[in-house]
């Protein structure tokens, strides 16, 4: 039955699906396209040339060496499209050298590709151009502009794979930003459990959490933290909290990430680049102190490693801001419940 244009038909006797026509009309009109494309690529390529040209293709180990000249809808390579114009165009012969291939067999009466080993000096030229490397190439991989965000991922030693959980209710990700959208609107002087309740209500009500994991919110939690000593004290003297910034930091630093090659670094680094983010909380009191909300699974320890260069650029950018030196820097883990000191 048909089951409308371009889509494949499906014979009920035989229970195979078999190409209807528009089908097949689409895919070759798509096939000559991207041969059309190829060859508008390939003769810009051979078009660039001021002296010699090198074109060069591979072969399969154990294959045959000789040419062999294809439909030009079935061309694998550039070299497939440059046989099919010898094999099309014969006032394009002796363009090409005839010569006798690896294999010692005898070279086909017609022109082919050259098969034969390069001499010396063609080989060195080849690797000065295959084997280059841009000295500064470290630094086309900076961005202008990164998120604190970023910049923790690219310290990582191994890349992480966030994949949320079918189950809500042990999907951490999800949970943790419910957890600092409280966090975001919560009065840092609350003292009760109702008044925590009531707030994560209001903000299901309004969208601004996920309902699938307000049941997962403790607010004996956020009550745990908010009841801490440090942020008692804090709350005496003057603070901020969830203070965007925008801080320029050197190159080098973000490419010590990006590849770990300090030397490098150090020695080829001329420009700033912006890093973005957004400060938690700061207190401004006898201690100044920044604090900064986690929900993960992870250990204490392992926690402080993996957010370390986040809150130090934090730091650097309180201290920038607001003329100050920063006494200290907290991570709170609701998981934990602690208050973890980063060196």
């Amino acid at each position: 039955k048909e089951l409308g244009a371009g889509v494949k038909l499906f014979d009920d006797d035989k229970r195979e699906k078999k190409n209807s026509l528009a089908y097949n009309a689409i895919t070759l009109k798509n096939g000559w396209r991207e041969v059309d494309e190829n060859i508008r690529l390939l003769y810009v390529a051979l078009t660039r040339a001021m002296d010699k040209l090198f074109v060069t293709t591979s072969v399969k180990e154990g294959s045959k060496t000789e040419v062999v000249f294809k439909p030009i809808l079935q061309a694998q390579s550039m070299m497939d499209l440059i046989n099919y114009a010898f094999l099309k165009d014969g006032g394009l012969r002796g363009l090409y050298e005839v010569v006798e291939v690896s294999d010692g067999t005898e070279a086909l009466d017609m022109p082919q590709n050259i098969i034969s080993k390069a001499d010396g000096e063609a080989v060195r030229s080849l690797e000065k151009v295959f084997d280059f490397k841009y000295k500064y190439k470290d630094a086309t991989e900076i961005s202008p502009k990164y998120t604190v965000t970023e910049i923790n991922r690219l310290g990582e030693e191994e890349e992480v794979v966030y994949t949320p959980s079918i189950a809500p209710s042990s999907d951490n990700r999800r949970l943790g930003i419910a957890y600092h959208t409280v966090m975001e609107n919560v009065s840092l002087d609350a003292r009760t459990v109702s008044e925590i309740d009531e707030l994560i209500l209001k903000l299901s009500e309004s969208g601004k959490i996920d309902k699938e994991v307000v049941d997962n919110i403790r607010s004996e939690d956020i009550l745990r933290c908010l009841s801490a000593p440090v942020i008692k004290e804090g709350l005496k003297g003057k603070y901020i909290r969830e203070k965007s910034f925008m801080l320029r930091v050197p190159a080098k630093e973000i490419s010590a990430l990006v590849d770990g090659d300090d030397e490098f670094c150090i020695k080829n680094s001329f420009d700033d680049v912006l890093v973005q983010g957004t400060v938690d909380l700061a207190f401004f009191n006898k201690e100044n102190v920044i604090v900064d909300f986690k929900y993960s699974g992870l250990s204490d320890e392992a926690l402080a490693n993996k957010y370390k260069s986040q809150l130090k650029t934090y730091k650097r950018a309180v201290e920038k801001g607001y003329k100050l030196k920063v006494d200290k820097i907290l991570l709170y883990s609701f998981k934990s419940g602690n208050f973890i000191e980063i060196n």
